[in-house]
């Protein structure tokens, strides 16, 4: 929602400059300018004025995503905890035996491997499951 106020903000913004106001920023020679000089100016005025309404949105939008990101990320931290949590607590729990077949088959690093305490897998073998996930990926 904040996000939708924000760009009608700026839409209304760019949509009621007035002349007037960006007659400030066209400097206009002592000699007499004549009409197309002064729509030309004017047009100037204007597109400068498009080009950093529009640089503010990418940097709305830039700052959006990253704070997605960041909530995504915290989201998934929180997940893992809570289900490291349950696997120690219920180590003979459905969940806790199928989280484990998970980590086996799809962490493949072996410094990855090492942090669930799993053996590292032959080249052969991790190469085919690389190869397998990456299919599955675009299956989906």
């Amino acid at each position: 929602m904040v996000k939708d106020n924000i760009f009608w903000t700026q839409f209304q913004t760019r949509a009621t400059l007035r002349s007037s106001e960006l007659d400030q920023d066209v400097v206009m020679d002592k000699r007499k300018l004549t009409l197309e000089e002064k729509k030309a100016a004017i047009n100037e005025a204007y597109d400068k004025k498009i080009a950093q309404i529009d640089a503010q949105l990418k940097d709305i939008s830039a700052r959006e995503k990253e704070a997605e990101r960041k909530r995504d990320t915290r989201r998934k931290i929180i997940m893992g905890g809570l289900a490291g949590f349950h696997m120690e607590k219920n180590p003979r729990s459905s969940f806790a035996k199928k989280l484990a077949s998970l980590i086996d088959e799809y962490v493949i690093g072996d410094k990855e491997r090492s942090l669930f305490d799993l053996d590292p897998l032959p080249k052969t073998e991790a190469e085919t499951r690389r190869i397998k996930h990456r299919e599955e990926k675009y299956k989906s």
